[in-house]
């Protein structure tokens, strides 16, 4: 498909940096942990990149040591602070080069861990799957399974998949809800089928509430979509990561 055709579902915003968890960043919103497989995996298909764009600070750049140094989950501290990074990240962010390889990282911290606790779960909800990488992209395939295991424990045992999948995501939804409880409980309500009536605008949401109500529009509960397989990015040959030889 040419370059800019992409349907509306296909199209999406390869962000630069923001000043979260000290460094947050990228199509995924990827946190400082990301930033040194992000390097290794350009330097080994690109090498000529980190030179070319950190130039003297390219050995620290490389350095997985002096990256866990520097970060910080204070927000707008650790490597957002320093300047000669966050303008070589931002190039990197912002080439087509380089944005198969942020969407190959994506699969490999998110999508690919939630697809096999989905499994070992013996989940089968296209809506659950597309839950746990949300949640897996906040919190990491690690802390998104302890949220798992908290919502299975809340319900109680015997509980099946739609009473874990509801708990798992009013906790997310709520996790920064202040000053928008009333409407994340609507959210909740009527997205899981509990009250009818129209879900609350974005604007009236916390972050999480917003991407829960993504979630919603997007996997609607009352469908009920089976799982069945991933699917593919839309992206141009420029894009694709193992880059492809011309």
């Amino acid at each position: 498909m040419p370059p800019g055709n992409h349907p509306p579902w296909q199209q999406q915003d390869f962000v630069t940096i923001t000043g979260q968890d000290g460094l947050t960043w990228g199509i995924k919103d990827f946190i400082s942990d990301s930033v040194n497989p992000l390097f290794t995996k350009l330097d080994a298909a690109w090498p000529d990149v980190i030179a070319a764009v950190f130039g003297d600070h390219a050995d620290e750049i490389r350095s997985k040591h002096w990256i866990n140094e520097h970060t910080d989950e204070d927000n707008d501290r650790g490597l957002v602070t320093i300047q000669w990074l966050r303008r070589g990240l931002d190039e990197i962010l912002c080439d087509r080069r380089f944005h198969g390889l942020q969407l190959h990282q994506f699969i490999a911290e998110a999508v690919a861990p939630s697809r096999e606790i989905l499994d070992k779960a013996s989940f089968r909800l296209a809506f659950s799957l597309a839950a746990m990488i949300g949640v897996a992209n906040s919190y990491g395939a690690t802390g998104m399974s302890g949220r798992l295991r908290d919502a299975r424990e809340e319900v109680g045992a015997g509980a099946g998949e739609s009473e874990i999948i509801q708990a798992f995501c009013s906790a997310y939804a709520c996790r920064d809800a202040d000053g928008h409880e009333a409407d994340t409980t609507r959210l909740l309500r009527r997205g899981f089928g509990l009250d009818s009536g129209s879900l609350p605008d974005a604007d009236d949401l916390g972050h999480s509430g917003r991407r829960i109500r993504e979630l919603f529009l997007l996997f609607p509960w009352e469908a009920q979509e089976p799982f069945q397989v991933l699917g593919e990015f839309a992206l141009d040959n420029d894009e694709v990561y193992p880059p492809v030889d011309d």
